[in-house]
């Protein structure tokens, strides 16, 4: 196998595995650990985190060719926890997880 080749086989497992870790309802977890090619002894890292990591990973897959942005981005508003404005104003900073942790 040349090196064309290496590339391309590794490019094509890549896009396999960023599109195992884009689940159906939008979110981009950090690692596959539901597929059964994920190493059993390793730990569940079904997590998915959305500050730079999210941003490295949509990124990521639009040069694979893969367009999840507007899929990505309806998950953290419909989805994560107090990312949306409530009808009171008094609300709108409260401390949910994405506040404190970014």
């Amino acid at each position: 196998m040349n090196k064309r080749q290496k590339i391309k086989k590794l490019t094509e497992k890549t896009k396999e595995i960023f599109n195992d870790c884009f689940l159906p309802n939008g979110c981009l977890i950090a690692a596959p650990t539901q597929m059964p090619y994920y190493p059993a002894q390793a730990k569940s890292y079904l997590y998915c985190w959305p500050g730079r990591d999210l941003g490295f990973n949509v990124t990521g897959a639009l040069y694979l060719g893969m367009d999840i942005f507007d899929q990505v981005l309806t998950w953290i508003w419909e989805r994560a926890e107090d990312y949306q404005k409530s009808a009171n104003p008094a609300d709108d900073w409260k401390e949910g997880l994405l506040f404190r942790s970014y």
